[in-house]
């Protein structure tokens, strides 16, 4: 007489693998949909502020002309620039 053990042997062993890869993919799972249901605090600007920002940027900001330099690795013989270099800003950086 077979023991009842040994007839689902191997079915046994490939149900119980099932059963772990199910629990780690619904911990998976569980774990990335509660991720995506943080909530976060906007925080507005005031208008008034986001305008003066605007309006305060200017092209011959020396903070541009550094910034321009380091990305392109030459320095800029006039500034501010008369033209934009538009190839060579899309390529340099």
């Amino acid at each position: 007489m077979r023991n009842c053990s040994e007839s689902r042997g191997p079915a046994s062993n490939e149900m119980k693998q099932f059963k772990a890869y199910a629990t780690a993919a619904l911990a998976v799972l569980a774990t990335v949909l509660l991720a995506g249901c943080a909530h976060v605090r906007s925080q507005s600007k005031p208008a008034a502020r986001t305008v003066a920002n605007f309006n305060g940027r200017t092209l011959d900001d020396p903070g541009l002309k550094q910034f321009l330099e380091q990305h392109l690795r030459h320095s800029l013989e006039t500034w501010p620039l008369q033209r934009c270099p538009i190839l060579e800003l899309t390529h340099g950086l």
